[in-house]
């Protein structure tokens, strides 16, 4: 019992020396902001610094949030538009150039060697196919990538087995053929 009571009057001696500790400290900063020669510059040095942490706190969570909701409309944007992109009429109108070189890419560079080194021309959409393949399975499945590429609104396929006559080369030997006496 003695014991216990001993350790309550510690108990509320430390407690009480917490509560002076406390109040030196508190009485130490009010003398220091309201001392009559340099208290006012002490305050408004306060009001400052803290006025400029807040600000600069507030700026780096705007611009936290300004960054995310950029990131998170563009992957919105991304994926509405690779949703919608291949609506009947979303596809882009490539120039020329870029979508023989995308039908060179996309659907030739994933066939046979052998298919990868045929013509390809394209205008207004138009993408025509000219060399040799090895049979007409090998014609459609090379028609059959052409039109899947996004741009592609017609194709013109020229190809031919090996040891024939082009298509198109066909059709004016034959023309020539019954115009010529």
């Amino acid at each position: 019992m003695v014991r216990t009571d001993l350790m309550r009057r510690v108990g509320h001696v430390v407690e009480l020396g917490s509560v002076a500790a406390g109040s030196a400290i508190g009485g130490a900063i009010v003398e220091h902001f309201l001392d009559p020669d340099r208290g006012h510059s002490r305050r408004t040095r306060l009001r400052d610094e803290v006025g400029a942490r807040t600000r600069s706190t507030v700026h780096h969570g705007q611009l936290v949030i300004r960054r995310s909701s950029h990131r998170i409309m563009d992957r919105a944007r991304g994926e509405l538009y690779g949703r919608l992109s291949h609506i009947g009429g979303a596809d882009e109108d490539f120039d020329n150039v870029t979508l023989a070189q995308k039908v060179r890419s996309e659907a030739l560079g994933h066939l046979d060697g052998a298919l990868r080194h045929l013509s390809v021309d394209a205008v207004n959409g138009t993408v025509t196919l000219r060399g040799e393949v090895g049979s007409t399975l090998d014609s459609a499945r090379v028609e059959s990538a052409v039109r899947r590429v996004r741009g592609v609104h017609e194709v013109a396929n020229l190809l031919h087995r090996r040891g024939e006559l082009p298509p198109n080369k066909a059709a004016v030997l034959t023309l020539h053929a019954m115009t010529s006496p």
